[in-house]
Order: structure tokens, then C-alpha cells, then sequence
């Protein structure tokens, strides 16, 4: 009942359901799922893992190859593969296919291809897509075309069989070439956005296989393939692209060109002279027309041209900043994410900020890690200073210089964490490298207030060092050490208060902390 509350989104009935009977292994794993998404419950990662580590060890499959995703995704391809062997003994698909796929290759064992296919072939055989397409991959690499051709046909809304299929017409492998036929499973594959299919299509406009040659339909395919990974399309797009500029005489007939073709209804086109007048690239540099030209894309549908459209109106317009952030969102622009956010806490909606910062944070967005931190730091939801470091040192190992300076502050106070010069100046100083100019208002400070702890410490030292008729010893030294700790921000009374009214200053001084935000 907890897995089919989970499935079906009703995630209160799943919870309640799961902690009814937490002992079994399908709530633990149910458990673990809504502790990592955040359903119905505070999202605890750390929770998510304890979960899904002993449904595993109960022997629930689909736990077991939880634990092998996570396991291969920090490296510890060995450990990953015990756990998916776990699950495939178990007759668990995906294990099948992801121990086939690790031993085929050899992640975590010697490589062995007739093991791997084995595994891969056992999933195939229970209607695992991922199975099926991958033995037509296998068929196909060894020459076994007709082999290759059934299994691909088994799986035909699969994108990368759809692909194949297309690959195989295309190069005559098994069966008559036909350009044709090619193109239309190269288009189907395409519609899911697969990059290598759009590569494909590009190459067909571009040497006029199966087509009439057209340079702008292959730089418009070349460039899609390029946004969903297909490498090779980078190469090609730059052919493209000089074959087409060696058709232009002049720098006016080029710029006349693209506007022609952004006019003609090409967002893409109509984004890159946006881009154009607003840098001065090519051109002189027009904030107004740049705009007018973002504007034409944006209405296009160009995700790109919205996105900036919403940066446009951030500050002027929480509104229509929105509207044109969610368009892009809906294409899939995850630029948007970290934007949205920003755009939230503007408006004080703290927690749908926070929805949106953490969207941007799972695909490692450092700008939205930070502002997760900060959102812990100040509060603004729950205030939270483990929290806090965890969301900072996260964007600060992405080299982001608020997180830097911030993880410095949480060093320095010992805020979350126990109080540490040393791990304090090391992350001051990487913002300080990046021209943070708050973390070096930092660093001088904690400098000084660490001078000033050590004078303290010296100064109660000489005090309750006396001679034999109870008197201080060296009246000197113990005055030259008050005169150089007030050189330090900290008087020598400082850390004579009482508690009360140390833990008073603490707090006042929490109050009143800035964000660290570079202009």
C-alpha cells in the first residue's frame, strides 16, 4: 500500500502508511523516497540514504539498485556492481541491465562481453527498454544486422532505437539504403531531442543526402544537436557556418542576411543579433535594438530570448520577469531556476524560493547552492547553520566567491561548526582572489580578534603567575601586553564579560550581518 500511495502521488497516506509498518523493507525504501524528494516530510538526504540502505539489506531489489545508482555516481564502481548482482540474482530488470552494462564494459570487474550480454539479454527478455535497445546495440557493433534490426524494433519509442533504426537505413546495414526512410526515424528520434539524431539530419542538409542541400536548415540542426550534447555537431557547424558566410560579400550583406532570416520567423537567429547589439559583437553596440531583437525571439518561442526577457524585467517588472521566466521553464531552460528564485525572495515568497533554488541545486547550480545557505543563515524559512554550511561549502567547491567568503564567516564564528582560523583564512582567501573585498574586511578582522584572543590568553597567563608572597610577576611586561592587545579590535575587557552579555553581542552581530553579494 506505501509503494502504491507513492506511485500514485498521494505522499501523506504513503507516509502514514510506511511508519505504520517501518519495519518492512517496501516502507523503508518508501521512506527513503519521500525523505529524498522532500514529500510530505522535511527533505533529509542523510534519512533518504539510512532508508534505502536497509530495505537493501532486507533484500528489496529496487533499494539494491538505488544503492548501486549512488554508489557509481561518487566512482565506487565496485561496490555499485555488488549491489546491482544483488538485485539482478533477485530478477530485478534494472539490475540486470546496469550489471550486463558494467561488466560489458568493464566498471568495477575485468571487462567480459559474453557475461555482460547475458545480464543485458536476461533483462531484454522481461520488456526492459533500456535492455532491448542495448541489445541492438551489441547485435549491431558484432555485424549481426538482423538481429540488431528486431530488437530495435521491439523498443520503437525508444529515441536511441528510433535512432538506430534510422542509422541502419541511412548506412545500408542489413538492409537497402534509403535516405527516406532514414530521415524519418533520424525525425522521430529528434522529436524527443536526441542530439545524435539531429546531428544526423544536420549532415542530410548539409551534403544534400537525401535532400536538397540547405545550409540554413543544417546550422538551425547542427545547433540543437549541440544543446543536447552532440558533440561531433560543433565541428560541422563551424563548416557550415563559413560555407554559408563565403556566400555573403561584405559584413552588411551577412548582418542583412541573418536579419532577413530572423524576419522569416528563426528565433535562434533572431536571439544571436540580440546577442549580437547588445555586446557590440560584429556590430555597434545597441541596448535598444538588442532588446527589440530579443523581444521578435522570445515571441518565437525561443527559450533563450525569454529567459533574457525575464532578466530584463527583473528589477522593473516582478510580473512580466515572471511570465517570460516560467515560458523558458516550461522548454526546459534550467537558467530560469536559480532566476525564479532570485525573483521570489524579492517578493518575500520564501518558499517557493526555496522550491526553486533547490530545482537549480540538484543540477549543481552554485549561484542557487549559495542562496539555499542563505536562506538557512537568515532564516527566512528555518533557520538552520548546519544547514547553512552544507549549501556553502557545496558552491564554494564550484569555486562560487559569496560561498567562499561565507563558509570563511561560518569558520571564523564557529557558526555550525566548531571555530577554526586556519579552515577560516584558507576560504577568505580564495574569495579574496576573486576580488571579494568584504572577505578581506574578514580576514583583517579575524586577524586581529585572533591576535587579541592570543594577548587574552597571555595576559591571564602573567595574572595567575605570582611570586611567593602573592605578588604579579614582571608589571612590565603585563602593562606592554595591555598596551599592544588595544592595538587589536578587541579590548582587554572583552573577554572579561559575563556570559549573559557575551552571548548578547553574538546575537547583535547576527542581526546585523550582511549578505555576502559581489556587486
Amino acid at each position: 500500500m506505501a509503494f502504491h500511495y507513492n506511485e500514485s502521488g498521494l505522499y501523506d497516506e504513503a507516509l502514514d502508511y510506511a511508519q505504520q509498518v517501518s519495519l518492512h523493507p517496501v516502507a523503508r525504501y518508501v521512506l527513503g523516497n519521500l525523505y529524498s524528494k522532500g514529500h510530505g516530510v522535511e527533505k533529509n538526504e542523510g534519512e533518504a540514504r539510512i532508508c534505502h540502505h536497509e530495505a537493501a539489506k532486507s533484500g528489496f531489489s529496487v533499494s539494491q539498485v538505488h544503492m548501486g545508482l549512488g554508489c557509481f555516481k561518487v566512482g565506487l564502481h565496485a561496490e555499485a556492481l555488488e549491489w546491482y548482482r544483488k538485485a539482478a540474482k533477485a530478477g530485478n530488470p534494472a539490475g540486470q541491465y546496469l550489471s550486463g552494462m558494467m561488466i560489458y564494459y568493464g566498471h568495477g570487474v575485468p571487462p567480459d562481453p559474453r557475461e555482460g550480454a547475458l545480464w543485458i539479454g536476461k533483462a531484454a527478455d522481461q520488456g526492459y527498454m533500456n535492455a532491448v535497445t542495448g541489445m541492438g546495440i551489441i547485435c549491431r557493433n558484432q555485424k549481426e544486422y538482423a538481429d540488431a534490426m528486431e530488437w530495435f524494433k521491439k523498443a520503437p519509442e525508444d529515441r536511441i532505437a528510433q535512432y538506430n533504426i534510422g542509422h541502419m537505413y541511412y548506412s545500408g546495414w542489413g538492409v537497402e539504403p534509403n535516405y527516406t526512410t532514414a530521415k524519418e526515424w533520424f525525425q522521430r528520434a529528434a522529436d524527443l531531442k536526441y542530439g545524435e539524431a539531429e546531428y544526423a539530419i544536420g549532415t542530410m542538409y548539409h551534403y544534400g543526402r537525401g535532400e536538397t542541400k540547405d545550409l540554413d536548415k543544417a546550422i538551425d540542426w547542427y545547433k540543437k544537436a549541440m544543446r543536447h550534447g552532440a558533440q561531433d555537431a560543433v565541428i560541422e557547424l563551424y563548416v557550415a557556418l563559413s560555407e554559408a558566410n563565403q556566400e555573403c560579400k561584405t559584413k552588411e550583406e551577412r548582418l542583412q542576411r541573418l536579419k532577413s532570416k530572423a524576419r522569416q520567423g528563426n528565433g535562434v537567429v533572431a536571439n544571436h543579433l540580440g546577442h549580437m547589439y547588445r555586446t557590440g559583437t560584429k556590430v555597434v553596440e545597441n541596448e535598444k535594438e538588442a532588446l527589440e531583437w530579443y523581444l521578435l525571439a522570445a515571441n518565437m518561442n525561443c527559450a533563450e530570448a525569454q529567459c533574457t526577457m525575464g532578466v530584463h524585467y527583473h528589477d522593473i517588472d516582478h510580473d512580466a520577469a515572471e511570465m517570460w521566466y516560467l515560458k523558458a521553464e516550461k522548454q526546459g531552460n534550467q537558467r530560469t531556476w536559480s532566476n525564479l528564485g532570485d525573483l521570489m525572495i524579492a517578493q518575500r515568497r520564501y518558499i517557493k524560493a526555496a522550491e526553486w533554488y533547490r530545482k537549480a541545486a540538484s543540477v549543481n547550480d552554485a549561484s542557487a547552492q549559495y542562496s539555499l545557505g542563505e536562506m538557512y543563515f537568515q532564516g527566512f524559512i528555518l533557520k538552520d547553520d548546519t544547514l547553512a554550511l552544507e549549501w556553502y561549502s557545496k558552491a564554494a567547491a564550484q569555486g562560487y566567491a559569496d560561498a567562499e567568503a561565507s563558509l570563511g564567516y561560518m569558520y571564523h564564528h564557529g557558526r555550525g561548526t566548531k571555530s577554526n582560523y586556519e579552515e577560516a583564512e584558507k576560504w577568505y582567501l580564495r574569495a579574496i582572489e576573486q576580488g571579494h573585498l568584504e572577505a578581506q574586511r574578514s580576514l583583517e578582522e579575524m586577524r586581529k580578534d585572533k591576535a587579541a584572543w592570543d594577548w587574552n590568553q597571555e595576559i591571564l597567563r602573567t595574572m595567575v603567575s605570582v611570586d611567593g608572597d602573592g605578588e604579579c610577576l614582571d608589571p612590565t611586561k603585563f602593562a606592554l601586553m595591555i598596551e599592544k592587545l588595544n592595538e587589536c579590535s578587541l579590548g582587554p575587557m572583552d573577554y572579561f564579560q559575563n556570559d549573559t552579555e557575551k552571548s548578547r553581542k553574538d546575537e547583535s552581530e547576527v542581526t546585523c550581518l550582511p549578505l555576502y553579494k559581489m556587486n
